[in-house]
């Protein structure tokens, strides 16, 4: 299914997405043009036009098995289901598979031009299939192309099928064909007109004028002058010359929310469930089926019909105002029944229409529904405000509605303050009349018994729990009824459920245009982006900047929405330049919002004035925090014992998230909370909190270095990792505060550095420090400062400034006269001498390094300085001597518990195996110093060991498991974020064509993909595995 979505249905087996968006497209291209062989050289063309072609074909084979995997699963006969027509073409297979755009198409191509009933039944048929657009959220110009082509196509068919039933005199029928055209154009005054005749023909005259006064609205809120057509065509139907009505009329359309006159009698019971929408207010609603049974299928089996199902439309917590009907697919029985003259009411259903696309949620909506089908009635959706919840809780009444035959109504509540108004609301958004003496809940409570009902009511967080008891109390009296609450803070009553809404899942990195879209931010962003400038296109230039703008606002879909809206005025680029100021840039320039959702800073203010003022200030507090905090943290920067109960009440009230999945609970808070909180930080209580803020995590820095080279390395480096951010706001103010503890954070830091990344960024900091400790006076610190500066230089392949700053290093240890500082500098001149193939005065430095340390005893530096040369020896190709040195390194590194060395030691024996053609112990060595790089977290040293790890596996003729890891080393060394050197880079490139040329393009394009899926642990374990056999 393509129209209206994207479905893969076999048998009890769905899939509702492949692997990624272009799979999809390809899928759909195959499937729309089912039974016709299309090219790989045609499938690139199309999806990747603007890239190498050889590139392109490989993303084309790699797609190909992407999807002959999702539709042939193990038991499937290979190439059934997706057939090879040849080598150079693929065709889904007619016989098996069958595509709802094929069948709207057969549908209307073979509809007879000699029996109008034929015809007719024929395009609805067609009609009926039409569920939507195609692929609504894709982009592609492949599916936009043809996306056009089949609504035009739709529309035509949809008005061939309303002359057909207007000939016919079916003027029930002709109505509700008329109804779907004025809805799949909403400006088409013509369809209007018609619509507005046809009514009045059928005695509905007043439906007539309030359908034409909904299009007068309109058509005037979108710039539009008043529509004349259909204004003139009521005139005429009804034989006036203006569109007033009888005066009962014109009372109802001034007071929208009293109830509607029946036309004919009826029960007590039947008024408030009949449908309530200006578009149809006075409509006869006796038959509530659409567009009539339709018996036709391609494979003979009876079509599922359209129906319609007329909602209630307020926008997004406003109120009521109603819009026009949705329609949605449901089965039916039989073809053509006969209309019964008073069925049974149909199910309430005053849900809002919303006028934009939905994304993602899935996970959110199957669990609300999991809530709901295992007896949950009070139901509470909690998040920060623009999070979604009432977007999320309007989607599920949609899907209830569709799957059940509940009742189900949204109460907006957000204006509402007293507990006294609760129920009037509810019984005026029900539509239900209460005698002006009359018992308001009793009304209420009869009308909402004797059939399942969902109530969502809306923004609840402003209540007291007066209110509160409110809701209990209907919970209490009426078995049936269910409530989904939305609310930023959890009500806190007996038999609530809370559910908290999180923000949508951002893409941590940057990425093609077609994984982009695989996120749902990214898709939001689009669409709401095309609204303002028709055609928007992500390009591969503005993907970075379209996924920095998701990132930057942290995946809240308000904030993304109203950065959307920027699109006509700003490129992506340029938006994100001015997040920094997002309170003032985030405002909306659409009318009738409340004023909470018209920009991000009134949604915060809300939320903000509703606590109370002890809780505020510690709300503003947490700002000092970086990337979260424990509770330990917390009372120990803001010097309280109650943090605690404020960490309860803050994170009740969705201002702060909580994370279980540590040792220990830590608590953080979006960075656009953290912005706003620090606005409200008084400037007494600034540079109070930063100073013990600084104090609490350099403390946390120095335990760290005392355990960074012992058995608890591990453990030290994750906790460095986990509290980073707060490290690097400690150490920044402490460089414009307390120079001194600057320099003893980097001293602290900078082995974390070597290994974790951050260099480039940490090296500016360093250089402040220095900066900091020479204008005190402090040559010491200097010297610590620089020598870390020299060793991540280095690390990041800046041979100048790391020869510049590893020379300065000797040069202040020497004056300095501290042998372990000299013998440290040395080594680390020694490894920059190295890499720029200055051999032998690396060989000097390194011999220099080992004596001193043996003069002082320093076992650190000993095991280095042996180390280190013994990379000299393997470099001149004396293999012998190189092992001999590592050996006796490795013992005293193990022998202290410093598991990353070990593993360095390791990989350089794993060197010395393969030139001295061991391939065995080659690959055990490997394995074991992977092992070290996985747990210490180093991509960088990890995808140097894959790189390796697969040249011996080609060499020894395993090409697959040789493939895996050089995908899996290309992976870790593009997250690591650092090239490799050009030597290794062309040796790679020598291993990567020998596996190829030894290996079926889809074999290997397949082991590829599969190496690169993995993180560092997978790729170890593989490794490991493979040095074993």
């Amino acid at each position: 299914r393509l129209l209206g979505g994207f479905e893969i249905r076999s048998g009890a087996i769905v899939h509702t997405r492949c692997r990624t968006a272009r799979m999809e497209v390809i899928l759909a291209y195959l499937a729309w043009n089912l039974g016709r062989p299309c090219s790989r050289e045609e499938l690139a063309d199309k999806l990747w036009g603007d890239r190498d072609i050889q590139k392109a074909q490989t993303n084309v084979r790699v797609a190909i098995n992407g999807i002959r995997s999702q539709l042939e699963p193990q038991g499937v006969p290979f190439a059934s289901v997706l057939m090879n027509h040849s080598r150079a073409a693929v065709m889904l297979n007619p016989e098996l598979v069958t595509c709802d755009v094929v069948e709207f198409r057969e549908l209307i191509q073979k509809r007879p031009h000699t029996n109008p009933e034929e015809r007719r039944h024929k395009l609805t048929a067609a009609v009926g299939l039409y569920l939507g657009e195609l692929m609504p959220g894709h982009y592609d110009d492949v599916i936009d192309s043809e996306r056009n082509n089949l609504s035009l196509e739709f529309m035509d068919a949809l008005q061939e099928l309303s002359n057909l039933v207007k000939q016919s005199g079916d003027l029930d029928e002709a109505i509700q064909v008329c109804r779907r055209l004025t809805l799949a154009d909403p400006y088409d005054e013509d369809a209007h007109s018609e619509l507005i005749k046809l009514l009045t023909m059928a005695g509905r005259s007043d439906e007539a004028i309030n359908h034409y006064q909904a299009v007068e609205k309109l058509f005037m809120e979108n710039g539009l002058d008043a529509p004349s057509v259909a204004a003139a065509s009521l005139r005429s139907a009804r034989g006036q010359t203006s569109l007033n009505g009888p005066r009962e009329t014109q009372d109802r359309l001034r007071r929208p929310d009293a109830a509607a006159p029946p036309t004919t009698p009826r029960r007590p019971d039947e008024t408030s469930s009949q449908p309530s929408n200006p578009w149809m207010e006075d409509a006869d609603t006796s038959d509530w089926r659409g567009v009539p049974d339709v018996p036709y299928r391609t494979d003979g089996a009876q079509q599922t019909p359209v129906e319609e199902r007329w909602t209630e439309d307020p926008l997004p917590d406003s109120g009521a105002q109603y819009r026009m009907p949705e329609i949605e697919h449901t089965p039916r029985r039989s073809p053509l029944p006969p209309a019964p003259s008073r069925p049974a009411p149909p199910p309430v259903r005053l849900i809002p229409l919303q006028m934009t696309r939905f994304f993602g949620r899935e996970e959110e909506l199957a669990q609300i529904r999991s809530f709901i089908d295992n007896g949950e009635r009070l139901l509470t959706l909690i998040g920060p405000g623009g999070a979604g919840k009432t977007r999320i809780s309007v989607e599920f009444a949609n899907a209830l509605a569709r799957d059940t035959d509940w009742c189900v109504a949204f109460i907006p509540l957000a204006d509402v303050t007293s507990s006294g108004d609760i129920l009037p609301t509810i019984a005026s958004t029900l539509r239900i009349d209460i005698p002006e003496h009359g018992d308001i809940r009793t009304k209420v409570e009869a009308h909402l018994s004797g059939r399942p009902w969902l109530l969502i009511l809306d923004n609840l967080e402003q209540l007291s729990a007066d209110g509160r008891q409110v809701f209990l109390d209907l919970l209490q009296s009426i078995e049936q009824l269910h409530i989904l609450a939305t609310t930023r803070h959890a009500l806190d009553v007996v038999g609530e459920q809370c559910y908290a809404i999180d923000p949508l899942p951002v893409p941590m990195q940057a990425g093609t245009p077609e994984r982009l879209l695989e996120f749902a931010c990214v898709q939001l962003f689009m669409d709401r982006a095309s609204k303002i400038v028709p055609g928007f296109r992500m390009t591969n230039s503005t993907a970075t900047h379209i996924a920095e703008v998701c990132r930057g606002l942290e995946g809240l879909p308000l904030a993304i929405e109203l950065a959307a809206g920027l699109a006509g005025d700003l490129a992506p680029k340029q938006i994100v330049a001015r997040l920094s100021d997002r309170f003032t840039l985030l405002v909306s320039r659409r009318t009738g919002l409340p004023a909470r959702q018209a920009s991000l800073l009134a949604s915060l203010e809300w939320s903000y004035r509703l606590i109370p003022p002890d809780l505020q200030r510690t709300f503003a507090a947490l700002s000092i925090f970086r990337g979260g905090w424990t509770l330990e943290a917390l009372e120990a920067v803001c010097d309280t014992n109650q943090g605690l109960r404020s960490i309860a009440e803050l994170r009740r009230r969705s201002l702060i998230t909580v994370d279980h999945s540590g040792d220990e609970v830590r608590y953080g808070m979006l960075e656009i909370l953290r912005a706003f909180a620090a606005e409200k930080l008084t400037p007494g209580d600034r540079p109070f909190l930063a100073a013990r803020h600084a104090q609490v995590y350099s403390r946390l820095a120095s335990e760290a270095a005392a355990g960074r080279r012992s058995d608890s390395q591990t453990r030290w480096l994750e906790q460095l990792a986990i509290e980073h951010q707060n490290l690097i706001g400690a150490l920044l103010w402490s460089i414009e505060n307390e120079p001194a503890r600057a320099v003893r954070m980097v001293e602290d830091l900078g082995l974390y550095w070597a290994i974790r990344g951050h260099r480039a960024v940490a090296r500016t900091w360093i250089s402040d420090a220095a900066q900091a400790a020479r204008r005190m006076g402090d040559q010491r610190g200097e010297a610590e400062c620089v020598t870390v500066n020299s060793v991540l230089a280095l690390s990041d392949g800046d041979l100048p400034d790391a020869l510049a700053q590893a020379s300065r290093s000797v040069e202040l240890w020497q004056a300095l006269d501290i042998a372990e500082g000299r013998s440290r500098a040395l080594g680390n001149l020694g490894r920059v001498y190295l890499a720029a193939g200055r051999v032998d005065e690396a060989y000097a430095a390194y011999q220099e390094s080992l004596a001193i340390a043996e003069a002082i005893g320093d076992e650190i530096c000993i095991s280095t300085s042996l180390a280190n040369i013994a990379g000299i020896y393997l470099h001149r190709g004396d293999v012998a001597a190189s092992r001999t040195m590592a050996l006796r390194a490795l013992p005293i590194i193990e022998a202290r518990g410093d598991i990353w060395t070990a593993a360095v030691v390791r990989s350089t024996l794993g060197d010395i195996a393969c030139e001295a053609y061991e391939p065995r112990e080659a690959m055990e060595q490997y394995a074991r110093a992977i092992e070290g790089f996985a747990l210490t977290g180093d991509l960088y040293h990890g995808s140097g060991v894959l790189r390796q790890s697969a040249a011996v596996l080609a060499y020894l003729g395993a090409h697959r498991e040789g493939a895996t890891l050089a995908g899996a080393a290309h992976a870790a060394e593009e997250r690591s974020g650092r090239g490799i050197e050009a030597g290794a880079a062309e040796d790679f490139a020598d291993t990567i064509s020998g596996l190829q040329a030894s290996l079926p393009a889809d074999v290997f394009d397949a082991a590829w993909a599969d190496g690169a899926s993995m993180d560092l642990d997978a790729a170890a374990a593989a490794l490991a595995r493979y040095a074993r056999s």
